[in-house]
């Protein structure tokens, strides 16, 4: 593991694969926002279009369980990307002590 640790962190390939999967999680908890702008948008113009084929009645603007899914996906995402970036770099992620100033006696 130690080896496969160093070949990652040595070759950025670590670094790009942190990258992705937290703009992943990013993306996903952008996603829980802007699901029920977009719903509502919907709602709005076939409202101001009249149109028969979709009935107000059948969009729902706060569709739970798909919240709850995205809201899953993404606290998996950016769980995942924390558990990574921990065991990659697990000196820069631990705060760094301070040394005691030395007083001197008289």
């Amino acid at each position: 593991m130690k080896r496969l640790k160093e070949a990652l962190v040595s070759s950025y390939i670590a670094s790009i694969a942190l990258g992705i999967v937290l703009a992943q999680g990013l993306l996903s908890l952008a996603a829980i926002f802007l699901e029920p702008v977009n719903r509502l948008t919907v709602k709005v113009s076939s409202r101001a279009l009249d149109q028969d084929l979709i009935s107000n009645s059948e969009i729902e603007i706060f569709d739970l369980p798909s919240l709850i899914v995205q809201l899953a996906r993404a606290a998996l995402f950016i769980g995942v990307s924390l558990l990574l970036a921990r065991w990659l770099y697990p000196s820069h992620m631990a705060p760094a002590a301070t040394p005691e100033p030395e007083t001197l006696e008289q």
